[in-house]
C-alpha cells in the first residue's frame, strides 16, 4: 500500500486580510477560513475516492484518511478538525508542529517589516537574482516562505 502525505496550511485567520506574521499568536479561523477548510475537506474526500491506490476495505468503512495531525494552535486544530470529521477521526495534537516564534515580527504586517527591517529585502533580492545558479540555504522552513513568497 502506498503512503500518501497531505501537507496543508490552516485556513484564513481573523484579521487575515492583512498579511501578518502570526507565528505563535493563537488566533482563530475567520468565517472565510472555515469555508476554505470545508471546501478543502470536500476536495480531499473527492481526490481520495477517485484515486486508484485506495483499498476498497477503507472505502467500505468510510475512512479515507488514517490520521490527521496538527499543532496546538486554534487555527490548526480547527482546520484539522474540519478535515478529520468526514473520516470519523479526531486530530492528533502535536505541540512540536506549532508555527515558529517570529519574536519581534509577530503581529507585524509584511509591509511594516519591510520598513522597519530593510535588511530582509537583501535576502529577497539575493534569492531572486540567484535563481539561475545553484545555491544552498540552510535555515528554518519559516524563512523559506518569507524569502520566496
Amino acid at each position: 500500500m502506498v503512503t500518501v502525505l497531505y501537507l496543508i496550511s490552516h485556513g484564513q485567520t481573523e484579521g487575515g486580510g492583512i498579511k501578518r506574521y502570526k507565528g505563535t499568536i493563537d488566533v482563530p479561523l475567520s468565517e472565510m477560513g472555515l469555508k476554505q477548510m470545508g471546501q478543502l475537506s470536500q476536495h480531499i474526500m473527492q481526490e481520495i475516492q477517485n484515486s486508484s491506490y485506495l483499498p476498497s476495505s477503507l472505502l467500505l468503512k468510510g475512512r479515507l484518511l488514517s490520521a490527521v495531525y496538527c499543532s496546538d494552535l486554534r487555527r490548526a486544530m480547527k482546520s484539522a478538525e474540519l478535515i478529520a470529521k468526514p473520516h470519523s477521526l479526531n486530530p492528533v495534537i502535536v505541540p512540536s508542529l506549532r508555527e515558529r516564534n517570529f519574536e519581534i515580527w509577530e503581529g507585524i504586517s509584511f509591509d511594516e517589516i519591510k520598513r522597519k527591517y530593510p535588511e530582509v529585502l537583501i535576502f529577497r533580492r539575493l534569492s531572486m537574482n540567484s535563481l539561475k545558479r545553484r545555491l544552498l540555504l540552510c535555515t528554518y522552513c519559516g524563512h523559506y516562505f518569507s524569502f520566496f513568497s
